[in-house]
């Protein structure tokens, strides 16, 4: 697997991800709404609100949980 350096550059408001030979520029600057939608096939949405629900937590707070679960993992993995 492939290390992912993560350098913040101040000159171009930008944080690099380097990984092998590609270069993905994300700009660090960017306000970010806090919402976006995400299309999924309605039998993992079913899933995803039954899972909610025998969590006793919204939707929400359900798909929120496994991104952030997911997004620690990958930096964990860098």
């Amino acid at each position: 697997m492939s290390k992912i350096f993560v350098i913040p550059d101040v000159h171009l408001k930008t944080w690099m991800f380097e990984k092998t030979s590609e270069i993905l520029l994300f700009r660090y600057g960017k306000e970010y709404k806090g919402q976006f939608n995400v299309r999924i096939p309605s039998k993992l949405h079913r899933m995803a609100v039954i899972s909610a629900r025998k969590k006793n937590i919204s939707l929400n707070d359900f798909v929120r949980t496994a991104i952030e679960d997911e997004c620690s993992k990958s930096i964990m993995e860098a």
